[in-house]
């Protein structure tokens, strides 16, 4: 089938998306059983046994009132219990970002189930502005030295190539930027 998101947001009545745009041809097969409750989230349809092959056209998406917004995904996503991304372009903050890699676990990971996301993935980026992927803790507590405390999560391993044209961070710039992340 043919997915518009927008129309989608509008008949769920989502409104954690705060904007959707373009489509997505959709190959989905999804096989389980339907518990019996009173309201469903997204993450009981992660205990289905899910198939599924994702065109992404022009696809653009905006959470949490516009606070993350990607836009311009095009490329293929495979679902089952490995998610696959095949040339997966996206713009992020004035960022473009094309992925390819090999992604375990994720949608239990990302419903918050206790399992290890696994990822062997390549990342090229025109540029990368590290504060725009950093979390915002203008509002949350502070260390007793007055610093704001930050951790990666412990519950994934990560194999990434990366290919990043320009680094910026506050006033350090840098060029041409390649390697191997293991996390």
């Amino acid at each position: 089938g043919k997915l518009i998101p927008s129309e989608l947001k509008q008949f769920l009545g989502l409104k954690d998306i705060s904007r959707a745009e373009g489509s997505v041809d959709l190959d989905l097969m999804m096989e389980g059983i339907i518990p019996k409750k009173e309201k469903y989230t997204i993450a009981d349809f992660f205990t289905f046994n899910t198939v599924a092959d994702l065109n992404l056209n022009s696809f653009g998406i905006g959470l949490k009132n516009d606070s993350i917004v990607l836009n311009n995904i095009t490329g293929n996503l495979s679902v089952s219990e490995t998610v696959t991304a095949k040339d997966l372009h996206l713009t992020y903050k004035d960022q473009h970002i094309i992925l390819n890699g090999t992604f375990v676990n994720l949608p239990d990971w990302l419903s918050g189930a206790h399992v290890t996301m696994t990822a062997s993935a390549s990342i090229k980026c025109d540029k990368v502005i590290v504060e725009s992927f950093l979390p915002d803790t203008s509002e949350t507590d502070t260390t007793s030295s007055g610093k704001r405390a930050w951790t990666l999560p412990a519950d994934m391993i990560l194999d990434v190539n990366f290919n990043i044209g320009d680094l910026i961070f506050k006033t350090f710039r840098a060029e041409n930027i390649s390697g191997n992340l293991s996390y």
